[in-house]
């Protein structure tokens, strides 16, 4: 369910948010993805409607539906396989920044037309342990360009189906 304000686009609270985007329905799941997205927007990486990070008591924390939807749901993904804020940070951006790329492979993988990845990939600091470089590159199956395959310069990388991955948000939201 979105919240609408009387003019303006479709606005989601911090609790519609994290039920959409949490891997599954219970309470438990989406309490936890409730703290995932207020982590997030504390650090950045989600960008609240009109830029309010702090609230106060009684007063919902909003979010624009449409990006905010796609990139917690990447976000909880990457956080799955244990990506920290410093991974995630340059995916926020480029997302928020409207990264043709990027959106062009969000746009086949939201509407079926096309099979789309997106590979983040890093590298550690040897001295302090810490990752750096954060990386991404998408992939899709309409543009037969680039192979799928590993960043063979960086120490590690996930590589996310994003097809599958709005399969889970979409399909739920139409039951």
């Amino acid at each position: 369910m979105s919240y609408k304000p009387e003019a303006g686009p479709p606005l989601l609270t911090l609790k519609d948010l994290a039920a959409r985007v949490a891997l599954a329905s219970s309470a438990e799941m989406v309490s936890r993805a409730a703290r995932q997205v207020r982590h997030w927007t504390q650090n950045d990486l989600l960008r609240p409607y009109g830029g309010k990070k702090e609230t106060g008591t009684g007063t919902p924390r909003l979010y624009l539906e449409d990006p905010t939807v796609e990139i917690a749901v990447i976000l909880m993904e990457l956080a799955r396989y244990g990506a920290t804020i410093d991974i995630m940070k340059p995916v926020a951006d480029v997302l928020y920044d409207n990264d043709d790329e990027a959106w062009n492979s969000l746009f086949l993988a939201t509407t079926d037309e096309g099979t789309a990845f997106m590979q983040v990939s890093w590298n550690v600091d040897r001295k302090t342990g810490a990752f750096t470089d954060a990386k991404i590159h998408f992939f899709d199956t309409v543009d037969n360009g680039e192979p799928i395959g590993p960043d063979e310069k960086s120490a590690s990388s996930i590589l996310i189906n994003l097809n599958k991955l709005f399969e889970r948000i979409y399909s739920a939201r139409s039951r």
